[in-house]
């Protein structure tokens, strides 16, 4: 049952939604951390790890 409670379907708020879709793709992912996140933040990241 936890599970379900994560699940995009059974997020209440459309903006939860919207994230969970938006960041599902690794590639698209990627690409908005390495735009919002400041560079002293992204030294320590390893983006190529994102799941």
């Amino acid at each position: 049952m936890a599970e379900q409670e994560h699940s995009p379907s059974h997020l209440s708020n459309p903006h939860d939604r919207f994230f969970r879709h938006f960041l599902a793709d690794q590639k698209r992912a990627r690409a908005f951390l390495h735009h919002v996140l400041p560079p002293p933040v992204l030294a320590h990241l390893d983006l190529t790890r994102v799941t």
